[in-house]
């Protein structure tokens, strides 16, 4: 079984429903919005609605930058997404501390 990302570029426009939508009919596993303005609450609020059978969790961006541009939802444990390094406008993720290559 191999794991399902979604990307989408949202512009800055609120497209949370669709989002979602297409999240759950694709059985997507990771979910990575780039130009997002749309609130995490709205966004899981969108995600995991109510009766749904898989919950999707949020990536904290450590960056805690003021108006984050990438977002970052999954339905693996929190471990799965841990921050390499963040800085506005990149995110690099990954299952452990370190990962296995890395290209500079």
């Amino acid at each position: 079984m191999m794991t399902t990302f979604l990307s989408w570029n949202l512009n800055g426009k609120p497209l949370q429903d669709l989002v979602a939508n297409l999240a759950r009919s694709r059985d997507v596993d990771v979910v990575i919005l780039l130009e997002c303005e749309i609130g995490v609450t709205d966004l899981l609020q969108s995600l995991n609605p109510p009766g749904s059978r898989s919950i999707f969790h949020y990536a904290v961006n450590p960056a805690q930058t003021p108006l984050e541009a990438i977002k970052l939802f999954t339905l693996f444990s929190s471990d799965f997404l841990l921050p390499l390094e963040d800085e506005l406008g990149l995110t690099i993720r990954g299952p452990g501390p370190e990962p296995q290559v890395f290209f500079r």
